[in-house]
């Protein structure tokens, strides 16, 4: 079973396992998978990150269009019939 570390509640390690994986020997094919899928799980995450900024500016500019409407539509309404 090996020794686990269990200082946080979210936070679970097991020390035996842990110590194979990192002396377990790869293939080239293996390190070539893992840097691959690594690669790609960066990728994904960046897209996600550029997405997420993209939706964030649109909904900026939506929410200042939305502003600019409802403070200058009733301004220039008092402003014409206000004049007469």
């Amino acid at each position: 079973m090996g020794l686990k570390i269990t200082s946080y509640p979210f936070l679970s390690i097991n020390l035996k396992e842990l110590y194979i994986l990192a002396t377990k020997k790869l293939t080239a094919k293996q390190r070539a998978a893992r840097v691959q899928a690594a690669k790609e799980r960066e990728e994904r995450a960046q897209a996600k990150k550029e997405k997420e900024s993209r939706r964030k500016q649109i909904f900026t500019i939506v929410v200042c269009v939305i502003l600019v409407l409802a403070l200058g539509i009733p301004t220039m309404a008092i402003a014409v019939f206000g004049a007469s």
